[in-house]
């Protein structure tokens, strides 16, 4: 049984984290969060807007509204963008409010399923190799920043599995 409280999701775009988290909030009968869905829903603006409007460091603000949101549940999952540790209150606050659980997947497969996605204004302008290092950059900080890392594949059930293992 989940101990109560929440769990964040972070890893790098496409590793899973929306597909994972619904499965798991389905399966625990638990709430589920996705902090970009949140950021949609309050300021009525798409990802893509938001970044063109107020940059990224807006967007990062806004994250960390939907962060506060999620810690009204007692226990929930919560799927994050990205960039989530690239902002220190949206990691102190997932900490304070949960476990983060870096959800760890290989390149091939994170770009695989997002390139040339309009909605991921981080992914679209890129070039394969700048996307390459981005995801080397952000992968040492999932991995210093986070209470688990969960090895990720193409199947799912494994990744389930293994978190719910340790949870």
């Amino acid at each position: 049984m989940l101990a109560i409280m929440n769990i964040y999701l972070c890893g790098f775009m496409g590793t899973g984290k929306t597909t994972v988290g619904r499965m798991l909030a389905k399966r625990w009968n638990i709430p589920y969060f996705d902090t970009d869905e949140l950021i949609v829903a309050h300021s009525g603006m798409t990802i893509p807007q938001i970044f063109e409007q107020y940059g990224e460091s807006g967007f990062r603000k806004e994250e960390n509204k939907a962060l506060l949101h999620t810690g009204t549940a007692d226990s929930a999952i919560v799927s994050t963008g990205g960039g989530i540790i690239l902002y220190e209150p949206n990691i102190a606050l997932s900490k304070k409010q949960g476990a983060l659980v870096y959800l760890d997947t290989a390149f091939e497969l994170c770009y695989e399923r997002i390139k040339g996605d309009a909605s991921r204004p981080n992914a679209v302008s890129r070039t394969k190799e700048q996307l390459l290092a981005l995801y080397n950059a952000r992968a040492a900080l999932y991995h210093d920043l986070s209470d688990c890392i969960i090895a990720c594949e193409d199947e799912i059930d494994p990744v389930i599995q293994k978190i719910e293992k340790i949870f």
